[in-house]
């Protein structure tokens, strides 16, 4: 190992894959050559320095790319000179760093005040060499920014007009691209329609592509009536659902999730999709995204019933909301539910308990839908102590908004106690 000392910047960069490949077995080979490499990494041209990171994404692949201490200031001054090599980087050459580099920085926080810069750098120079990137480059370099959480609005405006005016990139490459867009939140609608004519062309999606897109589109909050469409015409056929039920529960897709997505794209859910969404295993955050979807069948009422008393002290009034809409499709068969949401969202209005999480146009919106959904409700079926005077008084409801039940409760009420006088 001693003949490491005597090469030259060029030569390290060289034998820099060969000796990752074999120092999995040998750990005195790697920090040999990583001690000779930190002394000649100013030395290093832009091949060289490519060559390096792809050496190191050899050796650290067998270790989810989590560094040993020793190694990480080298990874830092390689990034830095890698800034300085920035400019004699094609498309192809900057796309191959970022993801070099994305990959140890997702996994090591201490790379990442290091990492900005650079991302910052690969970006302007890919801009102005966009004419000659290829499809794949542009994915790769996209899903890295992405992985990384970093937005670069000029980079990311150019390169929606690049694909939009390209019609080589596949469908695989628009789901990845508008998926990292929306993990970065930048808007691009012409993108996200563009793709959208795409993905129509695709006979069948799997259950894995439609999950994914759903995801993207949600997160993005692109919204339209041709996604809708989009999704329905790969969900059903002639009303029926056309997924292979049987093979989802051998999937890893996440069915609550997917569910959850589809809703918020405002798509009419197949009730086999939803049905196999399994009620003791929902967390809380999921429980309350997908509890409105819930068909209020009588076996798993109890079912429900028990998540939402574990949960019921959280979240938000539009949460319990959603456990109050699931309650009223019911034949109340557990009016524990029914009052038990009904005092929650009651005392959530009254003390204020949402005002940092709920705008104030949401909160009156929250509380005509309360309203309406208790005009679904038989008045004799709501709780005794129920009131809710100070929800409207917080407000400025028509008259056709205040709950008939709600009211016809309170008269019940005044005449029973009338009554009694």
């Amino acid at each position: 190992m001693s003949y490491m000392a005597s090469l030259s910047a060029k030569n390290l960069g060289k034998i820099a894959v060969d000796v990752s490949r074999s120092a999995d077995s040998d750990i005195y080979l790697w920090q040999a050559f990583i001690d000779c490499c930190s002394q000649k990494v100013a030395l290093f041209d832009r091949k060289d320095t490519l060559r390096v990171w792809k050496g190191l994404m050899t050796f650290y692949r067998n270790y989810d790319y989590r560094l040993r201490p020793v190694d990480v200031g080298f990874i830092q001054d390689l990034i830095s000179h890698s800034i300085e090599m920035s400019n004699g980087y094609t498309c192809d050459e900057l796309s191959q760093l970022a993801e070099c580099v994305c990959e140890f920085a997702t996994v090591n926080d201490v790379l990442l005040s290091s990492v900005t810069p650079l991302f910052s750098k690969i970006g302007i120079v890919f801009n102005m060499r966009l004419a000659e990137a290829v499809p794949y480059g542009v994915v790769r370099l996209l899903v890295s920014f992405s992985r990384l959480g970093i937005r670069d609005p000029t980079l990311l405006d150019s390169l929606a007009k690049f694909i939009c005016n390209s019609n080589e990139f596949s469908v695989y490459d628009l789901r990845n691209i508008i998926t990292s867009y929306a993990l970065v939140g930048h808007q691009s609608p012409a993108l996200f329609e563009h793709a959208t004519d795409h993905f129509f062309s695709v006979p069948g999606m799997g259950i894995n592509e439609l999950a994914i897109l759903s995801f993207a589109y949600t997160t993005a909050n692109y919204v339209t009536p041709r996604v809708r469409s989009l999704f329905e015409n790969h969900l059903t056929r002639d009303g029926k659902c056309t997924l292979d039920i049987w093979g989802l529960q051998h999937r890893s897709v996440d069915i609550p999730l997917f569910c959850a997505n589809l809703d918020c794209l405002g798509v009419n859910i197949p009730m086999e999709l939803i049905d196999l969404i399994q009620i003791d295993d929902l967390t809380e955050d999921s429980f309350f995204k997908v509890v409105h979807l819930l068909p209020p069948k009588l076996e798993s009422q109890q079912m429900v019933l028990e998540r939402y008393r574990k949960f019921v002290s959280n979240d938000t009034i539009s949460d319990h909301i959603k456990v109050l809409e699931y309650t009223t499709k019911s034949n109340f068969e557990l009016l524990e539910m029914l009052h038990l949401v009904c005092k929650r969202v009651i005392e959530l209005f009254t003390t204020g308990a949402n005002r940092n999480t709920e705008p104030p146009e949401s909160l009156n919106i929250l509380q005509e839908k309360f309203l309406q959904l208790l005009d679904r409700v038989p008045p004799a079926l709501l709780p005794n102590d129920m009131d809710i005077a100070p929800i409207i008084s917080q407000g400025t409801p028509s008259i056709t908004t205040l709950s008939h039940a709600a009211m016809s409760k309170t008269l019940v009420d005044a005449t029973t106690t009338q009554g009694k006088n």
